[in-house]
C-alpha cells in the first residue's frame, strides 16, 4: 500500500530541516517571520533569509520581553539556551511557540 508523504518538502540537514520548519510553522500561524538563536545571540535558523533575521536572533539573548509585534520564547535544546523570536499578532505566538519548540527539539533529537 502506497503512503502519501505529509511534508512536500524537508532535508536530512539539521539548518534546512529547521529552516524549513520554522518557515511551515510561521506560515501556518500567520507570522511574519521565526528566527532560532543559541545564547550568543548567533542565528541558528529563520523562516526566511531576509537580512533581519541576524538582527533579530542577536537581540533575542538580550532580552525576552515584547516590542511592538516580536515575541521572544527562552527554553533549551541538549542542555543549550535557545531563544525562538516572532514577529506577528501576539494571540497567534502562543500556539506557534508550542508547535514550533515540538518540532525543534524533533530535529535536533533525529541528529543525535
Amino acid at each position: 500500500m502506497f503512503k502519501s508523504e505529509r511534508r512536500s518538502q524537508r532535508s536530512i540537514f539539521l539548518g534546512p530541516s529547521l529552516e524549513l520548519w520554522l518557515s511551515s510553522v510561521a506560515t501556518r500561524n500567520e507570522l511574519a517571520k521565526m528566527v532560532l538563536a543559541d545564547s550568543q545571540g548567533l542565528l541558528v535558523a529563520a523562516s526566511d533569509t531576509a537580512n533581519d533575521a541576524e538582527a533579530l536572533a542577536a537581540k533575542a539573548p538580550l532580552y525576552i520581553q515584547r516590542e511592538d509585534e516580536t515575541t521572544i520564547d527562552r527554553f533549551h535544546v541538549d542542555g543549550e539556551p535557545v531563544y525562538l523570536s516572532m514577529v506577528g499578532a501576539g494571540e497567534k505566538c502562543a500556539d506557534a511557540i508550542s508547535e514550533a519548540r515540538a518540532g525543534i527539539h524533533r530535529i535536533f533529537s533525529q541528529r543525535a
